[in-house]
């Protein structure tokens, strides 16, 4: 896969259960501040870790509905890394 001129690797996974509501969703992958100024992302879990470092290296990780608009098909995961050099 070629973006903005550049080669990137594509890992898609998909499965067929109950899926994930958007609410769910956007909480996996939000952003938080504890009291103590350390970031944390949603809850602890390692798609959490794994989206974090995507976005470090200039990649990212999506959590998709495997059927577009209908949540209840499965969920789809989609992780975009940037090829080396």
């Amino acid at each position: 896969m070629m973006a903005g001129g550049k080669l990137f690797w594509k890992v898609e996974i998909a499965n067929y259960g109950p899926g994930i509501h958007a609410m769910l969703k956007s909480m996996l992958t939000c952003e938080t501040f504890d009291p103590e100024e350390h970031l944390t992302r949603g809850i602890a879990s390692k798609l959490l870790f794994m989206a974090l470092i995507a976005e470090q290296i200039g990649g990212e990780m999506r959590i998709m509905n495997r059927v577009p608009g209908d949540y209840t098909k499965g969920t789809k995961f989609v992780l975009v890394l940037p090829k080396a050099n």
